[in-house]
């Protein structure tokens, strides 16, 4: 992103410090001292706790919104786990989200490249929340390596609307079977 000044500057607004910070640097190189610019309710990272999916635009702006709002959105329990732990209702907090004028991106693949950043960005910060070994656990390094093979394409950025729907697709191949990052599957995709 940044080496297409014009592209930056038109998107400058749009991301936080943390977000620039990420996209200078390597991914593989990121510094996990650096504080995370981003704050997660616990309501929200209960959800991740608990196994769910939770959609990347919602970790656009979006994410302001769901820490301003969550005490408002319905909790479901979870009659399966010990305790009937309550959770947030994903679907409540999708439906909210949509409902709101300050709402970021709703569907995945209706995001620009600078949204898709700042997600990629707050995703992996969530991840890295959700285990003891922090950014360094499998899963977070999963991320960390996927969101950076895309990024790191030449021309990521003007050829975002082509890659999305594969970044995507692979998404779900991983998040249903646990699959671990192939650098020969993602570029033979």
């Amino acid at each position: 992103m940044l080496k297409d000044q014009d592209y930056f500057d038109k998107v400058k607004a749009w991301l936080s410090a943390h977000t620039i910070s990420w996209s200078n640097n390597d991914l593989n190189e990121i510094d996990p001292t650096s504080p995370p610019n981003v704050f997660f309710d616990q309501a929200f990272l209960d959800l991740g706790l608990y196994g769910y999916h939770i959609p990347l635009t919602l970790f656009t702006k979006n994410i302001e919104f769901l820490n301003n709002n969550s005490i408002s959105f319905h909790r479901t329990k979870i009659s399966h786990i010990e305790g009937k732990p309550q959770i947030l209702d994903l679907a409540d907090v999708i439906k909210k989200v949509k409902g709101s004028r300050e709402r970021g991106p709703t569907q995945d693949l209706a995001m620009e490249h600078f949204e898709w950043l700042k997600a990629t960005a707050n995703f992996f910060v969530y991840r890295s929340l959700l285990y003891a070994e922090g950014d360094k656990a499998n899963e977070p390094q999963f991320y960390r390596k996927r969101f950076g093979f895309f990024e790191n394409q030449t021309d990521s950025v003007k050829l975002f609307d082509l890659w999305k729907d594969i970044e995507l697709e692979l998404h779900q191949k991983h998040r249903n079977k646990k699959t671990h990052f192939d650098l020969f599957d993602y570029r033979t995709e």
